[in-house]
C-alpha cells in the first residue's frame, strides 16, 4: 500500500490495461499517433482517488471494480461521448456502476477524467449519515447522473483541489489526517451528487443490443490471444451480420469488421514487442495473426502505430 501520491505514465494499450487490473479489460486505440496516458493516484484513508489524462482515441470495454460502486466522471464534458450505448449530450454527466457492471465506451482524443471506485460500505454509510436513500445502482447495474450546477461545481472543486495538491505537494499524503480529511470531504460531496441529482438515465440497461454485446465480448476475451473473425463471432452471439453490425455501431461507434481488425493490429503489435529479429519475422507474425495481405498490413500498421512492423521488431 502506497500512501504519497504517485503518477503513472503509460506509452501502450497493454501497460493500461494491465494496471487497470481487470481480466476482461480491453483498450483498443482507433487512431493513428502515440498513445499516452496519465494516471495519478492519491490515497485517502480507505480508498484511492485517480485523476488521468489521455491524448488517443480508443475503445475501452470491461467491467467495474467488484464490491465497489465506480464513479466516473469526464472533466471536459466531450471525452466520453458515448458510453455504453448512449450518446452523453446536455452537459456535463456522472456516470455511476454497480459492481460487476460493463463498461463499454468510445473515447475522444486530448481529456481528463476522474475515477473513484467506492467500496460499497463505506458509500452506503456516507448515503445514511447524510440521510440520503439507499445505493443508487444495484450490483450489474449503469446510471448516469445528472446533478444540480451547485452540487456539481462543489465536487468538481474537491476534485480539482486533489489533484493540484497530487502534483505539487504529493508526500502531503503521508499525513493520516489529510487522508482522512481529503477522503470525508470527496465522500460528502460524492454522496450529495448521487442524493441531489435532478435525474438519472440508464439504469438497469440491459436492451437486446447491451446482451448481445455482452455476449460478443465473453467470447473476445475467451478468445483473448486468438485471431477471431466476423463469422465466429456471429456464430457465437447468435446473431446474423446486420444484427451484430447494428450493435456495435451503436455502442462502440464502428462496425464489429473494423473493431475485429483493430484487435487483431492490436496482437501483432503486442506480439512484435515481446520477439526479436533473430528467432521471428514480421511476416510471421502477421500471418499468425490473419494478416495474409503483408503490404497493406503494413501501411495500415504504421498509420496506426506510427512506426512500421520491423521498427517494432527491432527495437
Amino acid at each position: 500500500m502506497f500512501h504519497q501520491a504517485v503518477k503513472l505514465s503509460f506509452s501502450e494499450c497493454d501497460g493500461f490495461k494491465d494496471f487497470l487490473k481487470h481480466e476482461d479489460a480491453e483498450i483498443t486505440q482507433i487512431r493513428a499517433g502515440s498513445f499516452i496516458n496519465t494516471v495519478s493516484l492519491v490515497p485517502l484513508e480507505r480508498m484511492v482517488f485517480r485523476y488521468g489524462t489521455k491524448s488517443t482515441p480508443w475503445i475501452a470495454t470491461g467491467s467495474a471494480t467488484p464490491g465497489h460502486v465506480s464513479l466516473l466522471m469526464d472533466l471536459n464534458y466531450r471525452l466520453f461521448p458515448t458510453v455504453n450505448g448512449i450518446r452523453q449530450e446536455g452537459g456535463p454527466l456522472v456516470q455511476l456502476y454497480g459492481e460487476g457492471s460493463e463498461h463499454c465506451s468510445v473515447a475522444a482524443g486530448d481529456g481528463e477524467y476522474a475515477m473513484i471506485p467506492i467500496p460499497n460500505p463505506i458509500l452506503e454509510d456516507s448515503l445514511r449519515g447524510l440521510g440520503i436513500g439507499s445505493m443508487p445502482v444495484e450490483p450489474g447495474r449503469f446510471a448516469f447522473l445528472n446533478p444540480g450546477a451547485e452540487t456539481l461545481r462543489m465536487l468538481m472543486d474537491t476534485i480539482g483541489s486533489l489533484r493540484a495538491s497530487a502534483e505539487g505537494s504529493p508526500a502531503m499524503f503521508l499525513s493520516g489526517e489529510v487522508r482522512r480529511t481529503a477522503e470525508r470531504e470527496l465522500l460528502t460531496r460524492l454522496a450529495l451528487v448521487i442524493g441531489q441529482a435532478e435525474g438519472c438515465r440508464g439504469i438497469g440497461h440491459r436492451i437486446d443490443r447491451m446482451k448481445t454485446f455482452s455476449r460478443a465480448r465473453a467470447f473476445l476475451h475467451e478468445k483473448a490471444d486468438s485471431p477471431v473473425y466476423l463469422a465466429e463471432l456471429c456464430a457465437a452471439t447468435g446473431v446474423p451480420e446486420r444484427t451484430l453490425r447494428d450493435v456495435f455501431q451503436s455502442i462502440l461507434g464502428v462496425s464489429p469488421l473494423r473493431y475485429l481488425q483493430l484487435r487483431r493490429m492490436r496482437q501483432v503489435h503486442h506480439a512484435l514487442q515481446r520477439s526479436n529479429s533473430r528467432e521471428h519475422s514480421v511476416k510471421e507474425v502477421a500471418l499468425s495473426s490473419g494478416f495474409w495481405q503483408l503490404g497493406r498490413f503494413a501501411v495500415e500498421y504504421k498509420r496506426l502505430f506510427g512506426q512500421s512492423p520491423s521498427q517494432t521488431l527491432e527495437q
